[in-house]
């Protein structure tokens, strides 16, 4: 028992070693090396990660194509941000299984790739649809506003027609009162 707790001690000691080697090796790396660095870590020929960014893309799709419903869209929102809500959850699951749908394991404990893999585009579509939904409701304002200004101009117009036929008939009634006079 004492020497399994030596060995996991030992072994985290070995993982934070490599770990600040790593981290020194990279402090030299831009930002489009880390890029590089993931896009080439990645083999984007597994069916999972295929289907995965199918699913998104489809999910982007049906986005725009419902951007004029918001019951729709409020389904959407809500899903997408409970996918990302979970993603911690997720990320664990596959950390634990990859070997069930995976080559390799992507899942580290800090959730990097699933961050950049699943949250980050459902972010974005989130944000698409927010955007969409915000130009949609500014279109109804503008919509709504013509309507009340158009109305407004038929009332005045009503109005002063109105008001020039009571004074044709107030006129008339003037003249007929002087030729009966």
């Amino acid at each position: 028992m004492a020497q399994e707790a030596g060995y996991e001690q030992d072994i985290g000691s070995i993982h934070d070693w490599a770990r600040q080697i790593v981290w020194n090796l990279q402090k030299d790396m831009t930002f489009w090396d880390h890029v590089n660095a993931f896009i080439a870590a990645v083999d984007w020929h597994e069916t999972w990660i295929l289907l995965l960014i199918l699913f998104e893309l489809l999910l982007l799709g049906f986005t725009i194509y419902t951007q004029q419903n918001w019951a729709i869209q409020s389904v959407l929102f809500i899903l997408t941000f409970i996918i990302v809500t979970c993603a911690q959850y997720i990320n664990q699951w596959c950390f634990d299984n990859w070997q069930l749908f995976s080559n390799q394991n992507y899942f580290d404990p800090s959730g990097l790739f699933i961050t950049v893999i699943l949250s980050l585009p459902l972010v974005i579509i989130s944000l698409i649809a927010l955007v969409l939904g915000l130009y949609n409701a500014s279109q109804l304002v503008i919509q709504v506003k013509t309507f009340e200004f158009k109305q407004q101009l038929k009332a005045k117009k009503k109005l002063q027609d109105q008001q020039k036929e009571s004074q044709k008939n107030s006129k008339s009634v003037k003249k007929e009162n002087k030729k009966t006079q």
